[in-house]
């Protein structure tokens, strides 16, 4: 199963190592991995989109929770603005100043949209949704 290949050693190569003080805490690691499968149904995404999908999800988390710094990297924890553009030949993406706030259209008080392009981690989640056409959502 998909969900199986989602460790903490995949989420820190995955990461370059940036959360592996969060992924080595198993009770929070397992807690996140369980409350975001219920975002991604194996049923209806191939199973290699369920891997990437589940770690992306884990990795958003990290990097929007405040109450923890990143192990390594720049001082946005992952941050970045709105998605602008994409570019599939050669892979490019283009982000809006992470200052600016963007309207989502559904999930939560903030929007599932908005609150999945606060970092680059849910920006790339946004990114692989799109790549296949299913009636996936939230389960």
């Amino acid at each position: 199963m998909a969900f199986d290949d989602v460790t903490p050693e995949y989420v820190d190569v995955y990461s370059s190592y940036m959360y592996t003080s969060r992924t080595s805490n198993p009770v929070e690691f397992d807690f996140l991995k369980e409350v975001y499968s219920a975002y991604i149904n194996p049923a209806r995404w191939p199973s290699n989109k369920v891997t990437l999908g589940l770690t992306l999800l884990i990795l958003h988390h990290y990097a929007v929770d405040t109450t923890a710094v990143p192990d390594k990297g720049d001082d946005t924890s992952g941050q970045k603005g709105a998605l602008l553009s994409e570019r599939e030949g050669d892979i490019a993406f283009t982000y809006a100043n992470p200052g600016i706030q963007t309207g989502g259209t559904s999930g939560g008080a903030m929007g599932g949209n908005a609150w999945l392009s606060k970092s680059q981690w849910g920006q790339q989640y946004q990114a692989l949704f799109k790549t296949f056409k299913s009636s996936a959502g939230v389960c």
